[in-house]
């Protein structure tokens, strides 16, 4: 290996570590610009936000009408929180979203309260996608009406 050529080699690994120390000192690793944190939760466009964890199950409670807006300010930052980086509109058609769709086998733990009430009742869509998906270790106990 003539000089020239170690010194070529000796450049570009020492660019190598240069850019690896750059990226561990930013906390990035080599994908992070390749993903966006922006999240399309109706990804076939039905209009239907794609449920896919317990987080998201309890979110439904704060947005009965399926808009994909909490129904009161008091509770937005919860609602965000289980649909981190929602794009606008969840990602819903011009139309909008009009309810919520199972996207995942969701196996529930805890007591769980009921989505809606005689006085705030459930009016969206809500579509189990069964037989692919479903809730397990889901027990309903209650005997009043608009419980979802």
């Amino acid at each position: 290996m003539s000089t020239v050529d170690r010194y070529r080699w000796g450049a570009r690994v020492l660019l190598a570590a240069l850019i690896c120390a750059v990226l561990a000192g930013s906390g990035l690793d080599s994908t992070a610009s390749a993903q966006s944190p922006d999240m399309d939760y109706d990804a076939d466009d039905d209009g239907l936000i794609e449920v896919t964890s317990q987080a998201q199950l309890k979110a439904i409670s704060w947005d009965l009408d399926g808009n994909g807006a909490a129904n009161e300010s008091a509770n937005e930052a919860n609602y965000s929180a289980a649909f981190p980086g929602a794009v606008l509109r969840m990602g819903c058609p011009a139309t909008g979203c009009t309810g919520y769709e199972l996207a995942a086998f969701i196996s529930l733990s805890g007591i769980w309260s009921p989505i809606g009430d005689d006085d705030d009742p459930f009016t969206a869509t809500f579509d189990g996608n069964a037989p692919s998906y479903n809730i397990g270790n889901l027990f309903i106990t209650r005997t009043t009406n608009y419980v979802g």
